[in-house]
């Protein structure tokens, strides 16, 4: 999505680098943070531990 934002739309206007800015940032957030203990790999390695005990 950078990619997108600065060579692609760096010349245009801030309305069409929008998009690309909000999905670019909130993929580097889950990036980063990870997804927590709302994701489906969170459930699956607690069910799984569970399990085995």
């Amino acid at each position: 999505m950078f990619v997108a934002v600065f060579i692609v739309h760096i010349a245009d206007d801030f309305g069409r680098m929008e998009k690309a800015l909000i999905y670019g940032v909130g993929y580097l957030t889950l990036f980063f943070t990870g997804a927590g203990k709302y994701s489906v790999d969170y459930y699956l390695k607690n069910r799984k531990n569970v399990a085995n005990q």
